[in-house]
Parts: C-alpha cells; sequence; structure tokens
C-alpha cells in the first residue's frame, strides 16, 4: 500500500452563496414510446413554465428519461394514465459548501453532460469522498476538461448514503477525451494512491449515467 503523501490545503475561494437542494428524478418507461411521448411533453411544459430544468435521454437506454433541476422544481412533469411509468427515482441532493451553486457553460446543441452516484457503504465513507473531492479532485476535473456542474450529498432518496454529482462537456468526443486526460493525469495517480481514499473502502456501488439533453432543457 502506497505511503499517505500530504494533501493540498484547500485553496480560499471566497464562496458566498447558500447551497441548493436539487431534484433528480429518473424515470423508467415500458417502452421507447412512451419515454419519447412523456420527453416531449416535459419538454413542451419547461418551455411553457419558463422552469429552469434539465431534462435528458440516457444514452444507450431508449426506456429511461432523467429530469433535474434546483427545488421548487416543476410539478407539471409528474406523470399521469398518459404516460405510465415501471418507477420513478426521486433523489434530493443538496449541493457542498465549497460549490454550492449550478454552474453551465455549455449550450450548443451537441453538449453533453454525465450524472454520477457513489453510494457509500456507511456515512463516514461519504464524508471521506467528499473531502477528497474538496481539496484536490475537482481541482483535477477542471484542469482536464470534467466541468462541475453540482456536486452534493443525497439527503433523501434512494442508494443512500450517496452522493451525486453532474458533469458538463461541450460533446461525446470531449467527454471521452477528458475521461482519458483524468485517468493518466499524474496529481490524480497520486491522490488515488492515498490508502483511505481506495475504492474499496469508499464506494458500494457506482452509477453513471451519460446523457444527452432534450428538446426544452435548460442544461
Amino acid at each position: 500500500m502506497a505511503d499517505d503523501p500530504p494533501l493540498r490545503l484547500r485553496e480560499d475561494i471566497g464562496v458566498t452563496a447558500s447551497p441548493l437542494v436539487i431534484e433528480v428524478r429518473r424515470y423508467r418507461f415500458p417502452s421507447a414510446q412512451l419515454a419519447g411521448d412523456f420527453s416531449a411533453f416535459a419538454g413542451d411544459s419547461i418551455i411553457r413554465s419558463g422552469a429552469d430544468v434539465g431534462l435528458f435521454r440516457v444514452e444507450g437506454d431508449d426506456l429511461a428519461v432523467v429530469a433535474l433541476g434546483a427545488q421548487p422544481f416543476d410539478e407539471s412533469l409528474a406523470t399521469d394514465d398518459r404516460f405510465p411509468c415501471e418507477a420513478i427515482d426521486t433523489s434530493l441532493v443538496r449541493t457542498f459548501d465549497w460549490l454550492p451553486q449550478i454552474e453551465r457553460r455549455f449550450s450548443d446543441a451537441a453538449r453533453r453532460y454525465q450524472l454520477r452516484i457513489y453510494e457509500h457503504p456507511h456515512v463516514a465513507a461519504g464524508v471521506t469522498k467528499a473531502e477528497m473531492f474538496e481539496t484536490e479532485e475537482v481541482a483535477i476535473f477542471r484542469r482536464v476538461g470534467l466541468h462541475p456542474v453540482f456536486f452534493g450529498k443525497a439527503v433523501a432518496g434512494p442508494e443512500l448514503p450517496n452522493l451525486t454529482y453532474l458533469l458538463g462537456f461541450e460533446d461525446a468526443d470531449a467527454r471521452r477525451s477528458a475521461w482519458k486526460t483524468f485517468i493518466a493525469d499524474p496529481a490524480w495517480k497520486r491522490l488515488s494512491a492515498i490508502s483511505r481514499f481506495s475504492d474499496e473502502l469508499l464506494f458500494r456501488r457506482i452509477t453513471n449515467l451519460d446523457l444527452a439533453p432534450l428538446p426544452g432543457s435548460t442544461f
């Protein structure tokens, strides 16, 4: 096991904004047709209401739709008899004090996102992972092109305890390139070699969803 090198101290970034509570809804439909019909309905609802809501298809899964946004959430996106779901998983995620607000960089149609959920074996593991992000990992993310949209701790919903975050990219190629660069980054290799930051100690399961915005999405 590698010795634990000293961590870089967190820089004073002058955060003054209050954290948000972000609602994340993962819909699963019995058919691709229903998923498409709901997506069209939801996109029109977002446009009509002027709500700030991300609406996404899940790449590689025609039955899944993801919607997310800061509370209060747009209740026009509730399903009814027109759009019967097999399941709706709803989580409430409180953003961390060190990244309290939603950050957005991209608006072109080719933009892509990645929703990642880190389930922990116990609460203490989540605290340690949040420390890892705050002290150095998010800075590495930014440098290699993994652009944070939000990071937070789930306070309600399934798969607790977990840390949930969203990354943004210019396009799918940028997403692939950024992860390749990150994995090879010397600072990341050093950080991930710290014994108490090992995956075996921190994670029970990792969920990774590659997301493409749907018409109407404000993300």
